[in-house]
């Protein structure tokens, strides 16, 4: 009889303690703000709870109770962000404008051409970031593409001695595609007829006759001049490979005489308009697809 008051006493003090200790975890998860998982509770802590059913009282030797511990499964969702890779694009625009910030407001870091390789992640649906000569900016989306935009550089440049000029108001032929050209013109930088921030210049047959095309001339101290043919020098006009003239011009200019500096129409040669523009053509870049 002893034995059995025992019993009912040790299991009403197990009752009474596991309440207790259910009470204080629930207290503890309360304060963790409900998010008390098995990877942020104190070692000290035991998670359990106890199924009463379970128990099974043995009168063996020293009256040792079978306890079945239940640990409740928690998961813990954690978001790994992966890093995005870089991807290969190509500006499909001309005088396009990489921006600090994704906004068309943003203050512009550089001006970017037609045909320029670049590296790009998305941002979203509208802009992506992109990275081009050291420098990391954002572009709409609309702008650039990831098929490859074909070109031909020519690296055999001939000795040249200047690069000439030519007046705009020449190019009479109203019905020609130079007319037409000079009629979407601009004079812009350095007096220089410009179309979309292209500077609108005349080169000998071998490199191209189709007015229009999008040229780039690479200097030998890395800079590039984004030009446009508007127009091509005849074959009579230039030497056995048609590809420069008499005088040793090798790209000639069209522009708008009187806005050119004193020191240009003095020299006759373009490459003074700027400290940049002083250094030889080592490339020319011909653009396939326009």
């Amino acid at each position: 009889m002893r034995n059995n008051k025992k019993d009912y006493s040790a299991l009403i003090i197990i009752i009474l303690l596991t309440a207790m200790i259910l009470t204080f975890l629930w207290v503890i998860n309360w304060a963790y703000g409900g998010k008390i998982s098995k990877n942020n509770v104190p070692e000290s802590i035991v998670m359990s709870t106890i199924n009463v059913n379970s128990l099974s009282m043995h009168n063996e030797n020293n009256n040792e109770q079978e306890i079945t511990q239940i640990i409740p499964e928690t998961t813990t969702q954690i978001k790994i962000k992966k890093k995005k890779k870089y991807k290969t694009a190509y500006i499909k625009a001309n005088d396009l404008n990489l921006r600090k910030k994704p906004n068309v407001k943003s203050k512009s870091i550089k001006r970017l051409f037609y045909g320029k390789k670049i590296k790009f992640i998305v941002i979203n649906k509208k802009w992506s970031k992109i990275k081009v000569d050291n420098k990391v900016g954002y572009v709409q989306m609309k702008y650039i593409t990831t098929k490859k935009i074909k070109s031909k550089i020519h690296t055999s440049i001939p000795h040249y001695k200047l690069c000439s000029f030519m007046d705009y108001r020449c190019i009479t032929n109203t019905s020609s595609r130079q007319y037409k050209l000079q009629k979407k013109a601009y004079t812009g930088s350095y007096g220089i007829r410009q179309v979309d921030g292209r500077y609108c210049i005349a080169v000998g047959s071998y490199y191209t006759e189709k007015i229009g095309t999008y040229i780039d001339l690479i200097l030998k101290n890395g800079t590039v001049i984004p030009c446009i043919l508007a127009d091509c020098k005849a074959n009579k006009d230039t030497d056995g490979k048609n590809q420069k003239t008499a005088d040793g011009s090798l790209i000639e200019f069209v522009v708008d005489t009187p806005k050119l500096s004193k020191k240009v129409r003095i020299r006759g040669d373009v490459a003074y308009s700027t400290k940049a523009w002083n250094s030889k053509i080592v490339k020319i870049k011909i653009h396939k697809n326009k």
